[in-house]
């Protein structure tokens, strides 16, 4: 199945939440039909388009369904909504810092990337502008650029995106301008097994990994950052004293935030005589993190994202 607009996304999405309200029971076509207009935990529930979705529902495929709506909701790239041409802004560009003329350093100095966007090829125009500014209005957007050897990614903000007229070819062209935020990069993620992970910088700008885990065993949970070869580390200490376990924590450098997985703050049990947030450098060393919860059990979740140049 091909999710080709964000209003296919949005009806799979609210068709899933529909869905879980409804217990663990799998609904025919006519089974959903019967049901139509009928109110939810205050959802209406809509039939399903059998055009788009035949099949019978189960909570496998719309845990799937969910799970690709989450993964591409805030790309900046719909297919069939429109098409980009004459891209610049893709490389890599450096400010050279000098004294009396003389280069004693450089830094990343990040450009603007920019492409004119058509709109009214294979979707309606107006609509397609529509659907993108709405996208872009509140969420901080991901370019995937595909360079033949696999997708590279970087997180950019919307800077300009002027709209003309109706060409005589129906077609509404707009030059986006985005502001690159980081370099682009390729995203990793580990899953409780291995139980740590090793992790080098190459470029000058620190890597933040981003920590999620649940512990169902234990108080104190720590995550030690460790030279590889040496005994130097830095470590994150949560104690939960008086939690009620099991609980999961995420811990986010790169919105400086320290929650439960409800979203409630979780920053007054990090032990402040040690770090918060841990950092690997570009410093030509390679670095170990491991996470242990003292007499108990924990699984985690480490993300991280792999600065490159091309």
């Amino acid at each position: 199945m091909t999710i080709d607009t964000k209003e296919e996304l949005d009806y799979y999405y609210n068709l899933y939440q529909a869905r879980k309200d409804l217990a663990q029971v799998e609904l025919t076509y006519s089974d959903m039909f019967e049901i139509e207009n009928t109110i939810v935990d205050n959802a209406i529930v809509e039939p399903i388009n059998m055009t788009i979705f035949d099949e019978r529902i189960t909570q496998e495929t719309l845990d799937t369904m969910l799970a690709t709506y989450l993964a591409i909701k805030n790309n900046i790239i719909y297919p069939n909504v429109f098409l980009i041409t004459e891209p610049i802004g893709f490389g890599n560009r450096y400010h050279m810092q000098t004294i009396n003329n003389q280069i004693y350093g450089h830094e990343l100095d990040f450009q603007d990337i920019k492409f004119k966007v058509n709109f009214g090829i294979k979707y309606n125009a107006y609509e397609g502008f529509n659907l993108l500014m709405n996208m872009l209005a509140d969420n901080k957007a991901i370019i995937e650029y595909d360079w033949g050897k696999g997708s590279r990614y970087a997180d950019v903000r919307l800077k300009e995106a002027p709209k003309t007229e109706k060409d005589t070819f129906s077609l509404i062209v707009s030059k986006f301008s985005f502001a690159l935020l980081n370099p682009f990069y390729i995203p990793h993620e580990e899953l409780n097994d291995p139980a740590s992970v090793t992790i080098e910088n190459l470029i000058e700008i620190p890597i933040t990994p981003k920590f999620e885990f649940t512990v169902t065993e234990g108080i104190e949970t720590t995550i030690t950052k460790t030279e590889v070869g040496t005994t130097n580390t830095e470590v994150i200490e949560f104690d939960g004293t008086g939690l009620i376990l099991p609980y999961t924590v995420i811990i986010n450098p790169e919105d400086k935030t320290v929650e439960f997985d409800d979203g409630t703050n979780a920053y007054d049990y990090i032990n402040k005589a040690y770090n918060t947030f841990l950092e690997i450098e570009n410093d030509g060393k390679e670095y170990e993190l491991t996470i242990v919860t003292a007499s108990g059990t924990v699984t985690w979740k480490v993300t991280w994202k792999e600065w490159v140049l091309d």
